[in-house]
């Protein structure tokens, strides 16, 4: 296990997903929230730093993260807000659309406490945060929390960002890449899925999108595409590195991405070696997407990631 450790930083909802005719099962997630938990299960120490309720469902929800092992102490609670919630449904192929409650979330006032929450990340080694979680500042957190950024810059910590982007959550694609470029340069690992990046630059190949973030002094950068696996570049080359994925038929595509920044996140904090980094992405993506929901159940997730790892050793995938 490594010393080092991350602090997840962003929104955490209830999840509702289909469990028969007009049944659904409550979980929870959020897209920090599930690379936090993925992040703790292979062994990193790891921080969720959020807002929720005072509420009972809340409470429920928070002592589940203990027992995943997560640090709650910068779990802010708003005794006049609920959490967000959303709902999954998922398609034949594994594909999955979003129906989400949270204008009124309690994480959507948590920047508010900014000098709170600074103390609270400058704890830790590297600090991850989405699009989703930058989607949430008001225009007067918004300041505050790129300052934010500025000063864990200066203390030497490292930050992470997956672009996440969300067409629901800003008022306009020109917005969100005025947002995103402005913390694009404090940035030392960004995860971008190509489809994401393609919404807001159409005309990008995937070359073209790594050199948009190199140019912004980024370290690493991880392009996601899917089936077609990832491309990298990292800071001690010119090269760009593609990393075909694992021959995997999904069941549910929910939180791939989120699982893959756990696995790279945690092999970067351990070892930094790009291959080593992306193997255990993968690794972690393909276990998670073939369970049902974000986050599987612990003893699932251990059966299959230890079964897979077997199989990968002996040829049989």
């Amino acid at each position: 296990m490594s010393n080092k450790s991350i602090a997840c930083l962003g929104e955490c909802m209830l999840e509702l997903s289909a469990a028969g005719d007009d049944l659904f099962k409550m979980r929870y997630g959020g897209d920090v929230l599930n690379t936090a938990v993925y992040l703790s299960r292979l062994g990193s120490k790891v921080s969720v730093v959020t807002a929720m309720g005072q509420d009972k469902r809340s409470q429920n929800v928070i002592s589940k993260w203990q027992k995943e092992g997560l640090d709650v102490d910068a779990v802010f609670q708003d005794e006049q807000r609920l959490p967000g919630m959303y709902l999954i449904e998922t398609d034949e192929y594994g594909e999955r659309s979003f129906y989400y409650w949270r204008k009124e979330s309690a994480a959507r006032q948590m920047f508010q406490l900014s000098t709170a929450y600074f103390q609270s990340l400058i704890k830790h080694d590297i600090i991850y945060f989405t699009g989703i979680t930058l989607s949430l500042l008001s225009a007067t957190t918004y300041s505050a929390f790129i300052n934010m950024l500025m000063r864990l810059k200066e203390a030497g910590k490292q930050v992470a960002f997956d672009l996440n982007y969300r067409p629901a959550n800003w008022r306009s694609a020109q917005n969100a890449i005025s947002n995103i470029e402005d913390v694009l340069p404090y940035l030392d690992i960004i995860f971008p899925s190509y489809d994401d990046h393609l919404v807001l630059h159409p005309k990008h190949s995937k070359k073209n999108a790594v050199n948009y973030y190199d140019e912004f002094g980024i370290g690493t950068i991880v392009l996601k595409n899917g089936a077609d696996g990832c491309y990298v570049k990292a800071s001690n080359t010119d090269r760009i590195q593609h990393f075909p994925t694992l021959p995997i038929t999904p069941i549910d595509t929910t939180a791939a991405g989120d699982a893959f920044n756990a696995g790279y996140l945690h092999a970067y904090m351990k070892d930094g070696k790009v291959s080593k980094c992306v193997e255990l992405a993968q690794k972690v993506a393909s276990v998670v997407i073939q369970h049902p929901g974000a986050i599987i159940q612990p003893d699932s997730f251990n059966q299959a990631f230890n079964a897979q790892e077997t199989s990968l050793k002996t040829g049989a995938l």
